[in-house]
């Protein structure tokens, strides 16, 4: 699994090693462990995206079972 952050694009984006034939939750939190959003993948695909829009600028994770990748949103702004 592979997970990147686009800034542009403000989204999530995660592809597997190959099509998944199960749902995959995943969540994202702030680093010490509050809920942000949560959700699933549906079956069928190799690659998904989770929009971040509406969040504020900050760190967060992005966590599924057994996989966590730490990413930073920053405003048009932000330094």
């Amino acid at each position: 699994m592979v997970v990147m952050y686009s800034q542009l694009t403000q989204e999530v984006r995660v592809v597997l090693s190959s099509i998944t034939d199960e749902h995959i939750t995943y969540r994202i939190t702030t680093p010490d462990g509050q809920l942000i959003r949560q959700g699933r993948f549906v079956p069928g695909s190799q690659s998904y995206s989770v929009s971040t829009k509406g969040l504020p600028s900050g760190k967060y994770v992005f966590m599924t079972d057994g996989y966590k990748q730490p990413f930073e949103k920053r405003g048009m702004f932000d330094s």
